[in-house]
């Protein structure tokens, strides 16, 4: 039986009755995703995409880049919180003073140049106090 979403995580109530392939196809071809929060004793339920994983190893760029969207997956495990959401709730974007409005992957780009030592440096936001990552 394929995996299917509960509704515990952030999706809506169609998507939350979609396969995770559906799921999949349906959005714009995330690397990675997690199922958040996941239910007591279950687990991270981390699904990656594998066209999008670097094959190299070791301590190259593409490694650590690896590395930093795992980390950025295991941090929704580990919170339960979501990528983004307006405040006053609290989001992983919010928290590293990410611009709401850069996609997702602002969080682990913000990871792989803060923790891994990889990547462009962010930008402040023209007019506002929110990082964006280009």
């Amino acid at each position: 039986m394929p995996e299917r979403f509960f509704y515990s995580c952030n999706v809506t109530a169609l998507q939350s009755n979609m396969t995770v392939r559906e799921f999949w196809e349906s959005e714009q071809h995330p690397a990675a995703f997690t199922k958040t929060p996941s239910s007591k004793d279950d687990g991270l339920t981390t699904f990656l995409d594998p066209a999008q994983i670097n094959l190299d190893t070791g301590n190259t760029s593409p490694a650590k880049q690896n590395q930093a969207t795992l980390f950025h997956e295991a941090l929704h495990g580990l919170t339960g919180l979501v990528d983004t959401s307006l405040p006053p709730a609290v989001s992983l974007q919010g928290v590293f003073g990410i611009c709401l409005d850069d996609p997702s992957v602002s969080i682990t780009k913000y990871l792989a140049y803060n923790i891994f030592g990889i990547g462009a440096a962010p930008q402040q936001k023209s007019g506002s106090t929110c990082m964006t990552w280009q």
